[in-house]
């Protein structure tokens, strides 16, 4: 049985749950796995999971922690921008390809943030 790398303890004031510029870092966290599996010559062989860990690690996370924070009325120029940088990043041929691999829920996620922001904002709002 595979152990985990690390334990999250999540607590109300961590700073994994509030937004701020160090929310970004995720976009960044992305790409570094993305290179290394890169150097690792594994890049075509872990195409579906990098594209999968691209969304549920570094985009939809983004928006998510932007927009709860302008639900809790903390919104500012930082939280629009996430959510427009996370907009401006998913792109249809990847929802198509993730569709195509299963993971259906991770494409309508991302495809509503894109196309409905405030729907898929009303959505969050509600979980």
């Amino acid at each position: 049985m595979p152990l985990p790398l690390c334990h999250y303890t999540v607590t109300p004031g961590s700073i994994s749950g509030r937004f701020g510029r160090h929310t970004f870092d995720l976009l960044d966290v992305v790409e570094d796995v993305r290179a290394e599996v890169a150097g690792a010559g594994l890049e075509r062989r872990w195409r579906a999971d990098l594209l999968q860990h691209r969304y549920l690690n570094g985009l939809l996370p983004l928006a998510n922690m932007a927009l709860r924070a302008e639900h809790a009325g903390a919104g500012d120029a930082g939280t629009r921008e996430a959510v427009a940088a996370a907009r401006r990043l998913v792109r249809p041929s990847e929802l198509v390809r993730l569709a195509a691999a299963g993971r259906l829920r991770t494409a309508a996620a991302a495809g509503l943030l894109r196309a409905l922001p405030g729907v898929y904002s009303s959505g969050l709002a509600r979980r």
